[in-house]
């Protein structure tokens, strides 16, 4: 089953499962839940928090200091969005948020296929139709830092050793320990016990293949079933700006536009760093999942190995670009690999292609780096004559946007058309070829589909 975002305002984990697909849940399916007798404050400069406690009755649970940021428990039987208004009409007050809680509606890392062979997850088609053999020609990523905001990472896992830095942050607990480990309780109520435990590290095994030389910074702000609230977000993306991050993956989001999360995207681009988040599962055009319609974030939809929407696949004006999503193959914890599909995967592996650019382009800043993804990107409208303009720019194309030449090129001529198909032709079932554009060792009906994919 897939998590399927709804009308309600709720941070959740953008990931899917395999087993069998399920209709999308309807908006009043879940209710706008918040965390009760709570509320959010970013004061005006030079405001003490004290003297809003002292006026309101609230205390202070936990704090952004640095940015003047505040989560406020609020006084016995005051209404939040009663708070909420009070607090937007207080001239101390720069912005004013309730805490928003998420859940996964439906779907779970539970229903991936589990113990997938490496050699699967190696020769898997996303890698051959991003052009990523040509672009790890130019760059490997090396020199950029990637924050990850999730689950948590099995650093032991073989893929990951040696890639992920020391100084990541529970947001969860308090502490330093970002292992990926289930607590055994049904947080979110749904029936299932540690549902999304594995997500992190499924997450970092694809920007890992993609960017092997660039370093993990692991951010725990979502629990073992995938629950998580605006504010240990926003921390998260804070703590990112302020410990050296070159590029935040948000594989999370919510259909509520959570000023204080904008606030946070907003001075993560300030600072030089490019944020991605995935588009959202719920086959929807509206609401939009934030804070992938950020203007300041790379929105990224899903599309399957024939360069087609994936089925679950949010779109609209505000998706930046299409990334493969659909039986995507990943690290998992315990020295596993395992399958699934969802904007999530896709967008950690738009997020590995901004590392390799990053490290290429070290000064680029998130539009001219936002540019050269769009510019490169291999375009979709032609195959997905109902969701024109909305799928972004197109799939990804890192080899395209580092500038080495097209997958499927085989004669050199800077397109990719029918002499390459005639050539890919005749070298048909070959072990040894040029013309083995996904190499699996052999020409086959999967080259073919790669080329197609490039077609010029």
């Amino acid at each position: 089953m897939r998590p399927l975002l709804t009308n309600a305002p709720r941070w959740a984990l953008i990931i899917s499962g395999i087993l069998v697909a399920t209709p999308a849940l309807a908006g009043d399916d879940l209710p706008d839940d918040y965390v009760s007798s709570q509320a959010i404050v970013k004061l005006e400069p030079g405001i003490s928090i004290q003297d809003i406690n002292a006026d309101y009755g609230t205390s202070v649970l936990a704090a952004i200091e640095a940015q003047n940021i505040y989560l406020l428990e609020l006084p016995a039987l005051m209404d939040e969005d009663a708070f909420e208004n009070l607090l937007d009409d207080d001239e101390r007050v720069d912005c004013a948020d309730l805490n928003y809680e998420n859940a996964v509606p439906g779907g779970s890392t539970q229903s991936f296929f589990f113990n997938v062979p490496q050699a699967a997850f190696a020769s898997q088609y996303a890698w051959a139709q991003v052009n990523l053999a040509q672009a790890q020609k130019v760059s490997t990523g090396g020199g950029v830092i990637v924050a990850l905001l999730d689950t948590g990472i099995d650093a032991l896992h073989p893929m990951l050793e040696g890639m992920v830095l020391p100084d990541g942050f529970n947001f969860l607990d308090g502490s330093s320990d970002v292992s990926e480990l289930g607590n055994g309780v049904d947080d979110d109520a749904d029936g299932a016990v540690d549902e999304m435990v594995g997500h992190g590290t499924y997450m970092a095994g694809i920007i890992a293949h993609i960017a092997p030389d660039a370093e993990l910074l692991p951010i725990k702000v979502l629990d073992s079933d995938g629950a998580s609230n605006s504010f240990s977000v926003a921390q998260g993306i804070y703590y990112a700006i302020d410990h050296g991050a070159t590029i935040i993956n948000l594989s999370l989001g919510s259909t509520n536009d959570s000023e204080l999360i904008a606030r946070a995207v907003q001075d993560a681009h300030a600072d030089g760093i490019v944020v991605l988040a995935a588009a959202g599962n719920a086959n929807a055009l509206d609401p939009p999942v934030f804070p992938a319609a950020d203007p300041h974030v790379i929105g990224v939809a899903a599309t399957n190995q024939s360069d087609l929407k994936a089925p679950f696949s949010n779109f609209g004006q505000h998706v930046a670009i299409s990334a493969p999503g659909v039986e995507i193959i990943g690290a998992f914890p315990g020295n596993q690999y395992a399958q699934g599909d969802g904007t999530s995967p896709a967008t950690a592996l738009v997020t590995g292609a901004v590392a390799l650019l990053k490290a290429a382009n070290p000064t680029a800043p998130p539009d001219q780096v936002r540019s050269l993804l769009a510019e490169s990107a291999d375009d979709l409208d032609i195959l997905n004559p109902d969701y024109v303009g909305l799928l972004g720019t197109g799939r990804v194309d890192v080899g395209g946007a580092l500038g080495v030449e097209t997958i499927g090129d085989l004669n050199a001529d800077n397109i990719v058309g029918v002499a390459d198909l005639l050539l890919l032709i005749s070298a048909w079932g070959q072990t040894s070829s040029p013309a083995d554009l996904t190499g699996d060792g052999a020409v086959n009906i999967d080259d073919l589909l790669v080329l197609l994919s490039h077609w010029s």
